[in-house]
């Protein structure tokens, strides 16, 4: 009898430690599982968030578009977790790649109509390759209806396919599925409490492993994407609030004086570098000044200044309009001791600002390929402030009327006159800043 019990607590024990280790081997399959949808999910958010920050990019690029494009691909392709980035048109050709070879040849693999989050189109251990319908044809749609300088480079942009390394990834997944198919044969209660334990913690890892990849990968695209859009981003990651409000702000447009004589007059090259010196003295002072470029077309740009209170957005975009002027003055100086006579005109940019209600938020444009949005500042006082703008010559900086009676106390002011400008009916007053 006694034996014959031993005999059947044996059975039983064995028993329970069999449906023990079953259940621990089906909660390490399910839990395993889990960790590789995730990654696959995590990949394609990395994915989706490269292939619409291009698109954000590409609309704010002043001119040389594929050139521009393709530094920029390569910049971000520098991250570890990326392989390339290539962007193909409708033939499968690719028009520009972060790897220079890629350019010009055919897509092998058939390219089907991905939905807006994007697909996958080949895994193995070492790298996911992923698919992305392109919208740049509709920033181009944008771009001519704003008669914004544009060369045609991505015209036919169709996909943007995203490479990414998983070695290191894949060998994680690998440990991380050894560790739990060993912890998974061990019996008991303490056996179930360290795979929990170690689950979780290989959890931890994998999440902070990709949280990383994109991190810094949003350190790559953050000199490209405006900040208002990253806020909202960052807030609402998964349907962020573009919704349009009326709200306060001041608004200011600049251009380069006889922008097309001097394209007659200066090679190509040496005028986009020029240009680029000085819009760059642009970027920081309106960004000094608490400001945000909203957009670049060519020889101009725009600016929205939001704060608390009129007076001081307003004072902030008249700052750093004196600022720019300053800083341009400078710049002249030093061109004209340094470089060649005719390498060496002097740039003149006049600016503009009002201040008043703005429609603030996303403007969306539909077709055929889905929604895509441009975040920009809207209304009679953003028309006013680029007529201002075009009033300016030899640098001069005028003012609206609402923008004056801001900033008077703080500034000097010339004026006012009376102007009549193009598409608006009203006599305008308009100031100059001293």
């Amino acid at each position: 009898m006694p034996k014959r019990q031993l005999w059947f607590s044996m059975i039983l024990l064995g028993g329970v430690g069999g449906a023990l280790s079953c259940l621990l081997t089906l909660l390490t399959y399910t839990n395993l599982t889990y960790e590789k949808t995730l990654l696959r999910r995590q990949a394609l958010t990395e994915g989706y968030w490269v292939a619409r920050s291009l698109e954000a990019a590409y609309s704010m690029m002043t001119q040389d578009h594929a050139a521009a494009m393709r530094r920029l691909l390569q910049e971000i392709a520098a991250a570890p977790s990326l392989r390339f980035l290539a962007i193909v048109d409708q033939q499968q050709r690719v028009l520009v790649a972060s790897t220079p070879t890629m350019e010009g040849t055919v897509w092998a693999e058939p390219l089907a109509e991905p939905q807006e989050k994007g697909q996958i189109l080949r895994q193995d251990a070492a790298r996911l390759e992923l698919v992305f319908p392109a919208f740049f044809a509709k920033t181009l749609q944008a771009m001519r209806h704003h008669h914004l300088a544009h060369d045609g480079a991505l015209d036919h942009a169709h996909w943007i396919v995203v490479g990414l390394e998983l070695t290191e990834a894949y060998a994680h997944y690998r440990n991380t599925m050894t560790q739990s198919i060993l912890a998974s044969l061990s019996v008991g209660v303490l056996g179930i409490v360290a795979f929990l334990f170690l689950g979780t913690i290989q959890k931890y890892r994998l999440a902070h492993a990709s949280l990383t990849h994109l991190t810094a990968v949003k350190r790559h695209l953050a000199h490209f994407v405006p900040r208002t859009v990253q806020r909202l981003i960052e807030e609402h990651p998964e349907q962020p609030h573009f919704e349009k409000v009326e709200r306060q702000a001041t608004v200011l447009f600049l251009d380069v004086e006889q922008y097309t004589l001097l394209s007659t007059q200066v090679a190509p090259a040496h005028l986009n570098g020029l240009i680029e010196r000085y819009f760059a003295i642009c970027l920081d002072s309106i960004l000094a000044h608490d400001g945000e470029i909203n957009e670049t077309a060519g020889d101009g740009m725009m600016a929205i200044f939001t704060g608390k209170t009129p007076e001081r957005h307003a004072l902030n975009a008249v700052n750093a309009a004196s600022a720019i002027r300053q800083q341009v003055e400078r710049l002249n100086d030093e061109r004209l001791n340094d470089e060649r006579p005719s390498q060496a005109p002097a740039i003149r940019i006049n600016m503009g600002i009002n201040t008043g209600l703005v429609l603030l938020g996303a403007t969306m444009l539909q077709g055929a390929t889905g929604d895509h949005f441009t975040y920009t500042a809207s209304g009679m006082v953003t028309n006013i402030a680029a007529r201002l703008c075009d009033l300016g010559t030899q640098g001069e900086i005028h003012l609206s009327e609402t923008t004056a009676d801001l900033v008077r106390p703080h500034v000097a002011l010339i004026g006012p006159r009376s102007e009549h400008v193009k598409h608006v009916e009203a006599v305008l007053l308009v100031y100059q800043l001293a």
